[in-house]
């Protein structure tokens, strides 16, 4: 791999625990990304263009070029998961988002609402590069998470209210998680399977 596109840095045990540690409590993944983690440890992952680039704390912020490139890594993973099936949908919970906020009717960005929780979505038929980074514009704030699986019915809406059982569904698929990091200045990935690279 060249110096241009990074290299995949695997972060080990420590961003495994960092990504379990930032899950914040009363969000509507948390508990279904923890379970999930727990049944499939998989592993985590980030890009850089050396493993000198990343601090060694994942909450100091990182150079401007390795945050471009992990926003790069972030958005390019996504399409490609988006791309392998029809039924594949990417999920990202907005922290501080309520069904009832008056700003998400202005937003030209597709959401779901869950119980208490605001979900943006892409699914297969919308990924485009300019769509991904509008949803991670939009649900982007410190603890920004997302993950990508698969689910019939969440594959074809792009608006309106989804049973909690819809979501259990897709995070038991579960390709993908993506955990803002470093200072909200980059990604951490986690994938299940520790042989895949991305």
């Amino acid at each position: 791999m060249t110096r241009k596109f990074g290299v995949e840095v695997d972060l080990g045990e420590a961003g495994l625990v960092y990504l379990q540690e930032r899950l914040a409590p009363g969000w509507l993944l948390t508990p279904l990304i923890l379970g999930r983690l727990r049944s499939h440890p998989g592993r985590v992952v980030t890009r850089a263009f050396d493993v000198g680039d990343l601090p060694s704390n994942f909450d100091e912020g990182l150079d401007p070029k390795v945050s471009k490139l992990q926003w790069q890594f972030a958005i390019d993973t996504t399409l490609s998961l988006l791309s392998q099936r029809e039924d594949a949908v990417a999920l990202f919970e907005h922290p501080f988002a309520t069904p009832s906020d008056r700003w998400l009717s202005v937003k030209p960005v597709p959401y779901l609402t869950c119980e208490n929780s605001v979900l943006f979505t892409v699914n297969a038929t919308s990924a485009q590069a300019d769509q991904v980074e509008l949803v991670l514009v939009t649900a982007g704030a410190q603890d920004e998470l997302g993950v990508i699986g698969k689910q019939k019915v969440l594959s074809q809406l792009s608006s309106g209210p989804v049973q909690r059982s819809v979501v259990e569904e897709l995070v038991s698929t579960t390709q993908l998680i993506l955990l803002r990091a470093f200072d909200a200045e980059g990604y951490l990935l986690w994938v299940p399977d520790p042989s895949t690279h991305i």
